[in-house]
């Protein structure tokens, strides 16, 4: 037992384990005319736990499968929508992102027992879906370029669940 200057108790975790992780990734950009473009990007990887030099079981947070979709619209420094002969739209972007992702953990079927955890090792387990959407607009001063920006993560405040130990949360 630990106990802090205040004499309340408190654990202290050591990590002794082993992990990694890999895996490959797949792009494809495709610019449009006038400002758009659009990112796809497929990502397959493993998390494995490794107990005495030997791959145990796939590691909770692992996301077998993941794919994000940006679609964008962006101006630079020089080449921009004059709107007024103004240069307001100069360095603005609007963009929004897409990520799909499935694997570990699968809130239908968890178990304190990692024997049972490791059994599907390539189990989809639960789907993960979120949309986020930023906008933005650069500045420059010389070389030095400023770039404010706001960011919405998850637009449509979809409940994604994850997986903690033996309990669920949202």
């Amino acid at each position: 037992r630990l106990y802090d200057e205040t004499g309340r108790e408190y654990l202290s975790y050591e990590n002794i384990d082993e992990s990694r992780s890999y895996g490959v990734e797949v792009s494809l950009h495709k610019t449009f005319y006038d400002y758009w473009s659009l990112d796809l990007n497929y990502t397959l990887s493993w998390a494995d736990e490794i107990v005495d030099g030997d791959v145990a079981n796939p590691l909770l947070w692992d996301r077998r499968h993941t794919s994000n979709a940006t679609f964008a619209w962006q101006t630079g420094r020089l080449y921009y929508p004059r709107v007024f002969g103004s240069k307001a739209l100069q360095g603005a972007s609007i963009g929004i992102l897409a990520t799909v992702s499935s694997g570990l953990p699968n809130p239908d079927s968890w178990s304190d027992d990692p024997a049972v955890q490791a059994t599907n090792p390539d189990d989809t387990g639960a789907v993960f879906l979120r949309v986020d959407a930023r906008v933005a607009k650069s500045f420059w001063w010389d070389e030095v370029v400023i770039t404010p920006f706001v960011t919405v993560d998850n637009i449509f405040d979809r409940q994604n669940p994850i997986e903690v130990g033996p309990e669920e949360y949202y």
